[in-house]
């Protein structure tokens, strides 16, 4: 008999905690998310390669303030062509994935085009750190505690930009700070000042 309750106990434990599981988020760096869409691109594509991605409204329960999100988009292409494809991360799990190809859309050269992420030294974590510390970043959303991320290529440079967008102390000006990826040094700093 008491075997048969605690067998009992021990299955509606693992029931209730497969319920309270699903509530939980999977937060996701830039490079993860990155990471995470790019075999279905290669499946939409062999030849797909990554426009730009960024962080997107979503993050209910957790915050932006460590550098992760569980909410991505990333975009990727052909160059040459004006063939895209979108991967949309949601609770850091492959969400959706759509054939954005717009026949209109002049196609995009190699330039604008991010080809080897082995260069993405510095992710949004430690950049966030960064931003914070040097140029006093405060998150978009107080309440909610977060910061939007993203990353795209610099055509002018040739090189990865990873954008981390916040406010101004006193919440009156948004600020866009764009961080070199391989090398970590502020690239460019649009605050509106």
């Amino acid at each position: 008999m008491k075997k048969l309750l605690f067998v009992s106990l021990f299955i509606s434990l693992l029931l209730l905690g497969g319920c309270m599981h699903k509530e939980v988020n999977h937060p996701l760096t830039l490079i993860q998310a990155i990471k995470r869409a790019y075999p279905d691109a290669l499946k939409w594509d062999k030849d797909a390669r990554l426009i730009d991605a960024k962080s997107v409204d979503g993050d209910k329960r957790i915050t932006r303030m460590n550098g992760k999100s569980s909410y991505w988009d990333i975009t990727f292409g052909i160059p040459g062509t004006n063939k895209a494809f979108l991967v949309n991360i949601r609770d850091g799990e492959i969400n959706n994935r759509t054939d954005i190809t717009d026949e209109s859309v002049v196609p995009l050269s190699d330039a604008y085009f991010i080809t080897d992420l082995s260069k993405l030294k510095f992710d949004s974590p430690e950049l966030l750190k960064k931003a914070m510390s040097t140029t006093k970043l405060y998150p978009i959303d107080t309440r909610k505690r977060r910061y939007i991320f993203g990353i795209s290529k610099a055509t002018e440079k040739d090189s990865m930009l990873v954008k981390i967008i916040g406010w101004d102390k006193k919440e009156e000006k948004m600020k866009r700070l764009q961080f070199n990826a391989n090398t970590g040094e502020l690239y460019k700093n649009a605050e509106g000042d």
